[in-house]
């Protein structure tokens, strides 16, 4: 088990494949937190994750919903954004 104990979130894990990425790293014995802005989804797919798993709604484009979920996470090891920026950083490249 790769992640045994290891806290994640995953944005977006009440449903798709942000679901399927949460059940993945939950059966490598991850403790999984999953976000989502439908509640009923959310309870299903705590449900569905098991005892462990931890659900918490708010979308994570809106500054103060990310602040709250982030707060309450607080050792996190292994984050998975799947929905919720419209921009890509990339670094610059040093010679």
């Amino acid at each position: 088990m790769k992640l045994k104990n290891k806290i994640t979130i995953v944005t977006g894990g009440n449903s798709g494949i942000g679901f399927g990425i949460a059940n993945a790293f939950r059966s490598e014995g991850a403790v999984g937190t999953i976000t989502g802005r439908n509640k009923k989804t959310l309870d299903s797919a705590v449900e569905q994750l098991g005892n462990d798993s931890i659900g918490l709604a708010g979308d994570v484009t809106k500054a103060d919903d990310l602040k709250s979920v982030y707060l309450r996470v607080k050792k996190l090891r292994l984050y998975h954004l799947q929905e919720g920026f419209r921009w890509i950083y990339y670094p610059e490249k040093s010679e």
